[in-house]
């Protein structure tokens, strides 16, 4: 706020007090030769900012009479006589009969002389729609896209096969063609499995069922494991062959039906070991029998094997 100055000449020493507004009003005083019983209603405001220091006087309607920035340059009593030849010099445009002998206004303090600076490097245009920033500051091509790296990956193991409440041994064979880094790939499997016997009448039969399968499979890579999820049709082969029969035969077919696995091995370059879960699953049914016998026999629907084994990469 502005503070009056009894002439109701109003002060503000914001910041820092040196100048003093009381000190600047009683040079103001003394310059224009005013007695204490005189008043006015203008006021006054000086300020020290970064730029110098800033010397305002404004009229009794709060409207700007003169505004100017004088040099910090000297002490607290040289800033105060400096500021107030200013708002004397102001005044008596305001009020003429108090025009007199007034001192001249401090001079400005000499600029210190500039260096010249180097010439600026000539800006080259910017097209339509490009920002000036990032034509100095392009951005970076975005990478490309790694090609994936198949190769081919064969594996063969040993484990067991849950059909019919019965286990049979059985093996593993399987290639793949994947990519190294992980991904969709191709596989195919085979898994052949010992001979299981059943009872049936007077006598007994053997029966077996190999499936091949081939389907997509997809490859998930960490620093140690790698894990491939797999899963597509699967055409099994069926053989039978009966014991104890009057007349026996071997006889041979083939069932349709699907695969899902789930393989997991360790990291190598060449070589790794495998563990691997697989499940078969065949809607068409498959009987057995014998001429002369009522009973009969239809294969499972399902096959679950687990197995352990190697891979290797060429």
């Amino acid at each position: 706020m502005l503070v009056p100055f009894w002439l109701a000449f109003e002060a503000l020493a914001v910041g820092e007090t040196c100048p003093a507004s009381v000190d600047v009003e009683a040079r103001v005083r003394s310059i224009l030769h005013l007695t204490p019983e005189q008043t006015l209603t203008e006021s006054f405001l000086v300020e020290r900012h970064e730029s110098g220091l800033y010397v305002e006087l404004r009229g009794g309607d709060a409207s700007v009479i003169g505004q100017r920035t004088l040099p910090l340059a000297g002490s607290c009593d040289e800033l105060a006589q400096a500021s107030a030849v200013v708002l004397a010099a102001w005044l008596t445009d305001v009020h003429p009969d108090f025009a007199g002998a007034l001192p001249a206004p401090a001079p400005e303090a000499p600029k210190p002389e500039e260096k010249a600076e180097p010439p600026k490097p000539e800006e080259k245009p910017v097209s339509s729609g490009t920002s000036l920033e990032s034509a100095e500051h392009p951005e970076p091509p975005p990478p490309p896209k790694p090609i994936a790296h198949y190769r081919w990956d064969f594996a063969l193991g040993v484990g067991a096969d849950y059909s019919a409440s019965e286990l049979a041994l059985a093996g593993f064979l399987a290639v793949g063609l994947v990519p190294e880094s992980g991904g969709l790939g191709l596989s195919l499997m085979a898994i052949p499995t010992a001979s299981r016997q059943r009872e049936l009448g007077p006598g007994n039969f053997e029966w077996r069922r190999w499936p091949l399968g081939l389907g997509p499979t997809w490859r998930l890579v960490s620093p140690s494991v790698m894990v491939d999820l797999s899963a597509g049709p699967a055409l099994a082969w069926l053989h039978f062959s009966g014991n104890v029969f009057d007349r026996t035969f071997q006889p041979n077919g083939a069932a349709w039906g699907g695969f899902l696995s789930v393989r997991a091995s360790t990291q190598g370059r060449h070589w790794g070991a495998i563990w691997w879960l697989e499940g078969q699953y065949y809607p068409g049914e498959s009987k057995v029998y014998a001429s002369g016998v009522e009973a009969q026999w239809v294969l499972p629907h399902t096959s679950l094997g687990a197995f352990v084994g190697a891979r290797f990469v060429p």
